[in-house]
């Protein structure tokens, strides 16, 4: 099949992860793959360090008449059969070439639980016009399903996790010395971008409690975003530059797991949250909140441990609990190790080309009886 990847992103997150992995494997199964992003965006460099073929296409705004147009003029000169956007603004661009050329099959992956009504009409006539939506978890789907999309519509298709990122990655101690870590101070960690759902607030909050109760602890935050600023000064406000350490963009992140004792997150909103999956099979017990699909990754006590979102004495009692009870850490370490392969990459990959054939064999399908219909 000849597949074109749109992607409107500029920094890398864990949705650009997933096109790359999806594209790598799917390029190796004998697949033409492009990927069309903008030229300066960090999924753009992975992409090409990887020989996957890319196409430059800067997007401006949700309606980028003159993007949707270059995009158009693309798909018609590669003759693509499957045009996949993995962003809300690709999805925009997308729906404008499609008014120029025709698109075999559009499909649109939806990786947030956000509420699908939230921009008006022109959100729901979005999600209404495109052949088939791949929501990365059940929350995800019934959220869209909620806002009016056909159930028919959208199918659950888990994000992947490529595990051998994580064969052999050792303790390496050398990062104690970066962050000025002593040998007895147990890392509490969170991996994401300081976006507003993720609601670091919360875990600063518990940070603040943590810190009262057991010293002997350090928090990192790994991650950029638009809410630093925000997140740094409320961090002094909560008199925590002792113990919270912002670490900014990372692309080493198994050797940062690697130091962890807890992973946390402490999102009100969330999709799916891969980094939960990393930590798993890093080896690195997770405390998480009970948001979107995170509870169809953890099963609480069993291979992590839940809490209600937004509720910072609870997120703090639950870590805790953790650091004070190896046994308990060690259960949630081996169940959530043997978890994590049901997220492999290649399931993800298999499921994805699945709905590719079901979609072009449906619309095949439909332009046969059209055919036949108008010679009657």
């Amino acid at each position: 099949m000849r597949i074109l990847h749109i992607n409107s992103e500029r920094s890398w997150r864990g949705g650009e992860n997933q096109v790359l992995l999806l594209s790598s494997l799917l390029a190796r199964r004998g697949h033409q793959v492009t990927i069309v992003c903008p030229p300066d965006s960090e999924l753009a460099k992975r992409a090409v360090s990887k020989s996957i073929a890319v196409e430059f296409l800067p997007m401006r705004g949700e309606i980028d008449l003159r993007a949707g147009y270059k995009l158009a003029r693309l798909i018609e000169k590669g003759g693509y059969e499957i045009v996949h956007c993995h962003s809300s603004h690709a999805h925009s661009m997308a729906l404008i070439a499609s008014k120029l050329t025709r698109i075999p099959a559009l499909i649109v992956s939806r990786r947030v639980d956000f509420p699908v009504g939230g921009k008006g009409w022109l959100n729901y006539y979005k999600y209404k016009s495109v052949d088939k939506i791949i929501a990365v978890s059940n929350g995800v789907k019934q959220v869209l399903t909620e806002g009016g999309i056909p159930e028919e519509k959208v199918v659950v298709i888990h994000s992947g996790i490529d595990i051998r990122r994580f064969e052999d990655i050792g303790c390496h101690r050398d990062l104690y010395e970066e962050f000025h870590l002593k040998g007895e101070e147990k890392v509490v960690g969170a991996v994401a971008a300081l976006a507003a759902h993720k609601d670091y607030p919360n875990f600063l909050q518990a940070a603040r409690i943590m810190a009262d109760r057991f010293p002997q602890v350090r928090f990192l935050i790994v991650g950029e975003g638009k809410e630093a600023g925000k997140l740094k000064k409320l961090s002094a406000e909560l008199d925590l530059k002792r113990w919270v350490i912002f670490t900014g963009f990372r692309k080493d992140i198994p050797r940062l797991l690697s130091i962890f004792d807890v992973f946390v997150v402490s999102s009100y909103l969330e999709g799916l949250c891969t980094s939960i999956l990393d930590a798993m099979v890093a080896g690195v017990p997770v405390v998480a909140t009970q948001a979107g699909g995170i509870p169809e990754v953890i099963k609480d006590g069993e291979n992590g441990v839940l809490v209600p979102p937004r509720d910072p004495e609870r997120l703090a009692g639950a870590v805790l609990r953790v650091l004070n009870d190896p046994e308990l850490a060690h259960r949630l370490v081996e169940t959530g190790y043997s978890r994590v392969r049901e997220f492999s990459a290649e399931r993800m990959a298999n499921k994805t080309e699945e709905v590719y054939r079901s979609v072009l064999k449906a619309k095949s399908g439909e332009r046969s009886t059209y055919s036949s219909l108008s010679r009657m």
